[in-house]
């Protein structure tokens, strides 16, 4: 299993997505989660910065891995979270 770390932003996001839409909120938790214990869930390599992206239905999940490490950088509805 790896460390788990989320970013300020990731974790405004989660708590806003929360508020809106528990349920996708509580999966998207969820799937996050997974990832920490097993790294090669649906993850693709971004293109053009670094990073992967974990999808979760509609939402993606940017996050980069350093050695053991996880680090949640953002969280986002699939349509542009990957472009910023």
């Amino acid at each position: 299993m790896v460390d788990l770390r989320f970013t300020r932003s990731a974790i405004r996001s989660l708590r806003r997505f929360a508020k809106g839409d528990p349920k996708s909120a509580a999966a998207l938790r969820a799937a996050i989660d997974r990832l920490a214990a097993d790294p090669a869930l649906d993850v693709a390599r971004l293109q053009g910065r670094e990073g992967f992206r974990l999808r979760v239905g509609g939402y993606r999940a940017i996050f980069t891995r350093d050695g053991d490490t996880i680090t949640v950088v953002d969280v986002g509805l699939r349509g542009g979270i990957c472009r910023r």
